[in-house]
């Protein structure tokens, strides 16, 4: 069978392959961008199962790989996750040497514990690696409340338990949106400055205009580009769909004068502080290219003399629940950032530092210990300034209020690289989506795959 790629060229198209690959849940067919099915070519899956650990280069290997992926199930307990739906019926298949009955339970949330029927007969028996085993479908309740939970079973010699989550049936929180149709505006924020912008759009011209537009004229939204962090210090991935990680933000995008302790600078320092903004508002007013690094290099040494004044009580509570709230991600990622200011992308040391408990993080961490509270408190101030952009928003009559962009992949020396490391793929990219001028992409973005472990109205300008 002959079938067509989304550039219009003809592939080959391997039953078992196809097989294989929707076994591991990696699928072969998409719409094209004008609805056209299509089939994703034999080259994308084997280099796709490849990249989660599959062997598919040889017809042999497809089929070895089907049989043992087959059999992998059978040679489990349980799944490596259980995600169920609330208040439908589900049944999770638990595999046990045949006519041996366990114990089945559900430790909720809360530390309480549901206890669960297990079936006199069981579905199926096999022979599995010189073993009669059964499997049987053990029946959930319906009335699971929402969380995180564990599934656990013991009995035959056997002890084992795995995550159970439980989803809302249906998302609503856009229910009331959906009854009324709104209108807004997409903008790259970088671009939109202001009198007080220091070369970059930031949040505050963010505030000003998601206030002009929807007091103003309506608006009920504003979309963004992505405003996911970068690299720690300069020089910056330019493209905003390139991330360091697609979980913080990016603290380019801070108004320096609107945090509080920027008042409480001493005399000298908040006099150097005004002269690196005067400097960069002057490009505010010109069509030359952006230059994010000249704008990163001055606000990060900025907010250095910033963060080194000490907070009111009134302040310092809440980042520290913030770092709270945030927990081991923001450990993780500040830690992250401290160690790329002095390390780049590909220095030997990376291949030592594999996590936080690594030796050499261990080793260095009274002297990471600074750099890492201020990154944490350069989060913390994002959100901060975030959370006022939406209230301003909101405050102006937008029923939405703004809405990010998110950036299908990240870099792969970037900060979600390192630390989701256990359950990324490494060396697997993805398209840009075709549409009717670019059929086959505009281009590619690197991305991360999940390993078995694991987008007019003309307003006025701003002030």
């Amino acid at each position: 069978m002959t079938v067509t790629n989304s550039s219009g060229q003809a592939t080959g198209n391997s039953t078992i392959l196809r097989e294989l690959a929707a076994h591991h849940h990696v699928v072969t067919t998409f719409k094209g961008w004008n609805g056209t099915a299509l089939e994703v070519s034999d080259g994308t899956l084997r280099r796709v199962l490849s990249a989660l650990g599959i062997a598919a280069d040889t017809e042999e290997e497809q089929a070895a790989s089907l049989a043992d992926g087959r059999l992998a199930e059978w040679r489990r307990t349980l799944p490596g996750a259980v995600v169920v739906r609330r208040g439908r019926s589900h049944s999770v298949a638990i595999h046990t040497p045949a006519g041996m009955p366990a114990d089945v339970w559900i430790v909720l949330e809360d530390g309480s514990r549901r206890q669960l029927e297990w079936p006199r007969i069981p579905e199926e028996e096999r022979d599995i690696d010189g073993t009669r085993t059964g499997r049987t479908l053990v029946l959930l309740p319906e009335d699971l409340p929402l969380g995180w939970h564990r599934l656990e079973v013991e009995g035959a010699g056997i002890r084992a338990g795995t995550v159970l989550v439980v989803t809302p049936a249906r998302l609503t929180t856009a229910a009331e949106l959906a009854r009324r149709r709104a209108w807004g505006l997409m903008a790259q924020l970088y671009s939109v400055r202001s009198s007080r912008s220091w070369g970059i759009g930031d949040l505050n011209d963010l505030a000003d205009l998601a206030a002009l537009s929807g007091a103003g004229h309506g608006a009920g939204f504003i979309l963004i580009n992505p405003l996911h962090a970068a690299q720690p210090v300069p020089p910056l991935e330019p493209s905003p769909y390139l991330p360091a990680t697609r979980r913080f933000f990016n603290p380019l995008y801070i108004r320096v004068e609107d945090v509080p302790e920027y008042g409480y600078l001493p005399g000298p320092a908040r006099a150097e502080v005004e002269d690196a903004a005067r400097a960069l508002r002057a490009a505010n007013r010109s069509g030359d290219l952006l230059d994010r690094d000249a704008t990163y290099a001055a606000k990060l040494s900025a907010l250095e003399q910033i963060f080194s004044v000490p907070r009111s009580i009134a302040r310092e509570q809440p980042f520290e629940r913030f770092c709270a709230q945030e927990g081991p991600g923001l450990d993780s990622f500040a830690l992250w950032c401290a160690l790329a200011e002095s390390l780049p992308a590909g220095a030997p040391e990376w291949q030592e530092i594999t996590g936080p408990d690594s030796s050499y993080v261990q080793e260095h961490g009274e002297e990471l210990a600074p750099r890492v509270r201020f990154y944490k408190w350069l989060q913390w101030t994002c959100d901060q300034q975030l959370e006022n952009v939406q209230a301003a928003a909101r405050s102006a009559g937008m029923p939405i209020g703004v809405v990010h962009d998110l950036a299908v992949g990240v870099h792969p020396a970037g900060a979600d690289a390192w630390m989701l490391r256990p359950v990324l793929a490494p060396g697997v990219s993805v398209g840009a989506p075709p549409d009717m001028f670019e059929p086959a992409g505009p281009g590619l973005e690197p991305a991360a795959v999940a390993s078995p472990a694991a987008g007019r109205r003309g307003l006025p300008s701003l002030p």
